[in-house]
């Protein structure tokens, strides 16, 4: 599973129209305001004929949005203030890139399971620290390193388990609860060897 956190512009039509897609069962990304902005026909161009074969607007909409080319089913995305500042939501793909060009943007499109759609406040404590900390904006897309805290979240929100806001006791809380097993395994170490 790869997990991508996607940006969107901050203006609210486009935050509602991206959250409402995801809501039926369509992710979209930006950079895509010209027809002739397919990725995968941009791609096989590049291969075909170089990068100089594109025209300007062509590679402005190419670069840095041929991630989306390697989304796959299984993988996650992560929409970074959707559907208001501060929370984030989240859904699995379930299909491959795919091009359609109906509006002035956001025509990069992708499957993603409807069900699978869950918000959250990304501060929130049911979000691990290291994820809370990956969920700060970075630029237009980046990748998400940190899977087990992800699939924490995920169980989390899946069982329905209420959040509060994150706080120092909380902080204190996470750290205690993931060294205490370290704790643990040093002293039993330490009891065979005395």
């Amino acid at each position: 599973m790869t997990i991508y956190a996607l940006r969107v512009a901050e203006k609210e039509s486009v935050v509602e129209m991206v959250f409402n897609s995801l809501k039926q069962g369509e992710g979209r990304f930006g950079w895509s305001w010209i027809e002739t902005a397919d990725l995968r026909e941009l791609r096989e161009r590049i291969d075909r004929c170089g990068w100089d074969s594109l025209g300007e607007e062509e590679q402005e909409c190419y670069s840095g949005q041929d991630f989306l080319l390697n989304l796959k089913r299984g993988d996650h995305v992560v929409y970074i203030n959707v559907p208001e500042w501060g929370k984030c939501a989240l859904a699995e793909v379930t299909n491959e890139y795919e091009w359609r060009f109906e509006d002035d943007d956001f025509n990069h499109r992708f499957a993603v399971d409807c069900k699978s759609v869950r918000t959250f406040d990304r501060n929130s404590d049911i979000v691990p620290a290291a994820l809370s900390r990956r969920l700060k904006l970075q630029g237009r897309w980046w990748r998400v390193y940190v899977e087990a805290e992800f699939e924490a979240l995920l169980q989390s929100l899946r069982n329905g388990i209420s959040a509060a806001t994150r706080t120092k006791e909380t902080n204190v809380r996470e750290l205690a609860g993931r060294m205490h097993p370290l704790l643990e395994e040093v002293a039993g170490a330490q009891r065979q060897s005395g």
